[in-house]
């Protein structure tokens, strides 16, 4: 009970202390409260703009229908086999399927990617649009 007690006071107390500290730091600013803070880049890549934009950030693989919907974003290579590619902003591995599209094979610098049953190989500078050999 005691125990009880002493806890209410300590929060009545720390909030009552509390209340007219917030107010006085408050009340010392010289910047208007509706100013906003501005982000100086300093010539460099703001973070806090996405790295994906445009289409394929909006549609992702569901819009893809044809080979030339497909955007190879990156490779995230390993030699051991768990290799990832990154397509219209979906990160998928070898084997994936996301609606039309399948993952057949990752290499260091291209892809195999089929597209509503067609195999084309996809290069990360260029996409070389044949039909893969099987």
């Amino acid at each position: 009970m005691k125990n009880t007690r002493k806890a209410i006071a300590a929060a009545i107390l720390s909030g009552c202390l509390l209340i007219p500290a917030v107010s006085v730091f408050g009340g010392l600013s010289d910047t208007p409260s509706d100013e906003r803070f501005r982000y100086d880049d300093g010539g460099k890549r703001d973070p806090f703009v996405p790295l994906l934009t445009g289409k394929s950030q909006r549609e992702g693989l569901m819009a893809v229908r044809k080979e030339t919907d497909i955007n190879l974003e990156g490779i995230i290579w390993d030699p051991d086999g768990t290799s990832f590619v990154v397509i219209n902003g979906e990160v998928l591995r070898k084997g994936q399927e996301a609606y039309l599209v399948r993952i057949e094979e990752i290499s260091e610098y291209s892809a195999r990617i089929s597209v509503n049953g067609m195999t084309y190989v996809y290069a990360l500078d260029q996409m070389q649009n044949k039909e893969a050999d099987k």
